[in-house]
């Protein structure tokens, strides 16, 4: 689920080892995709997978949900999408935990891990927020 939004030719230019590339890629990307909810949000919303397939997408209202928990609506965000909060967590893990890999070696494969448990989370997340809307849809 780590997705690397810079693109391999540019962060073979940043004069930092090749091994921490990845943790500064998915730095980046993170802040990228926060920066970048507000102006989602604003799109209007169409699901492809409601649409062609008739039932509830399992990302539909994520975006609300991270812009309702960045204004502290928890309410409004577990109404949006409940998947919304272990994604919000795993971000702020991600973001603070790559500087610290960056900067402390040791703790690279230790954030790696956490990273991994992290997806795994939000992913069953988003499984369960599936499961429940497909059976009240």
């Amino acid at each position: 689920m780590e997705i690397l939004l810079c693109p391999r030719w540019l962060m073979n230019r940043l004069p930092v080892d090749e091994r921490n590339r990845a943790h500064l890629n998915i730095f980046f990307s993170i802040l990228l995709v926060c920066l970048a909810a507000p102006l989602l949000a604003r799109i209007p919303h169409v699901c492809l997978i409601r649409h062609f397939l008739g039932v509830p997408c399992p990302g539909c209202g994520i975006t609300h949900s991270l812009i309702a928990i960045e204004q502290m609506q928890l309410g409004e965000a577990w109404r949006s999408n409940p998947a919304g909060i272990p994604f919000a967590m795993y971000l702020a893990f991600q973001v603070c935990a790559r500087p610290l890999a960056l900067y402390v070696q040791r703790t690279s494969a230790t954030i790696s891990g956490f990273s991994k448990l992290g997806e795994q989370i939000v992913l069953s997340a988003l499984l369960v927020v599936w499961l429940v809307r497909s059976l009240h849809f």
